[in-house]
């Protein structure tokens, strides 16, 4: 099946972040193909639930019985990462991570930003954002190499890092000086995935082959910027309500990770804070 086919008579289609909601925009893929007569197969892809507007609904795509000609994506952005990462469509190695968050700050000794007192710096500010995207596509790295410059307050104004995993590198970087793009991208052997800015929030993705086609993995929404926080709180709320003591999709170990990362990171950049 070539392309043209997979995108306009696909034989089954899969629909990862299906809502059981048919009034939701996740929700309306599987009702629209129904209404439409789409003749053939559709497998809903929910992990919360075992069914969704009446059909059977399944965890992943690794779960289907079949690799599906043609998959939509209607999840959050890290769902969706971890989706086209599932499709297998960017190779089988990861080669590269790209990710960065700069925004410009003017300096204030006494402020959380540039106080040592109060751990400032935009490594443990805005560089968990990219250290975190880092660790969600690669995991806790083998080897990590840093730079960069400090403060007047000996804080760090600016990081730069390359951690490697295997094969695979992460180049990250965060800045307190200047507004950057604060895009991402995973690089493979056979495409490229970019996640418009800023990328730690719902937005763009676009998959690139090494033919420079381009194709949309996910539209942005209604819901933008930091308004994407709404989904954080959700996910806290369902996590109070099932008295879960941590969230699958960030458990504690992951966190304590990232956070092992960022003092490698600041050791070689010279950041040490009072009582350390």
């Amino acid at each position: 099946m070539n392309l043209q086919q997979a995108l306009f008579s696909p034989r089954s289609v899969a629909v990862v972040g299906q809502s059981d909601d048919a009034g939701k925009t996740a929700g309306r893929p599987l009702k629209f193909l129904r209404q439409m007569g789409y003749a053939g197969r559709i497998y809903p892809i929910n992990p919360r639930r075992e069914t969704v507007l009446g059909e059977r609904a399944w965890p992943s795509l690794t779960a289907l019985p079949e690799p599906p000609d043609h998959v939509y994506v209607v999840a959050p952005t890290a769902a969706a990462v971890e989706a086209v990462e599932e499709c297998g469509r960017l190779g089988v190695k990861v080669a590269t991570v790209l990710a960065d968050h700069g925004q410009f700050f003017a300096f204030e000794p006494a402020g959380r930003l540039f106080n040592p007192e109060l751990a400032g710096g935009a490594l443990l500010d805005l560089g968990i954002y990219p250290l975190s995207f880092a660790a969600f596509v690669l995991g806790e790295p083998d080897a990590v190499s840093a730079s960069g410059s400090l403060t007047a307050t000996d804080v760090d104004a600016q990081v730069a890092a390359i951690l490697t995993k295997g094969a695979a590198q992460a180049v990250v970087n965060a800045t307190l000086l200047a507004k950057t793009p604060t895009t991402a991208s995973i690089s493979g052997s056979a495409g490229r995935l970019e996640i418009s800015g800023p990328f730690y929030a719902p937005g763009r993705l676009t998959l690139t082959g090494t033919d420079d086609r381009q194709q949309i993995v996910r539209e942005p929404d209604s819901i933008t910027g930091h308004q994407g926080l709404c989904f954080e709180a959700a996910h806290l709320a369902t996590l109070v309500a099932e008295r879960a003591t941590e969230s699958p999709l960030l458990p504690l170990a992951e966190t304590v990770s990232v956070l092992r990362t960022a003092d490698a990171i600041r050791q070689q950049v010279g950041v040490r804070f009072p009582g350390e």
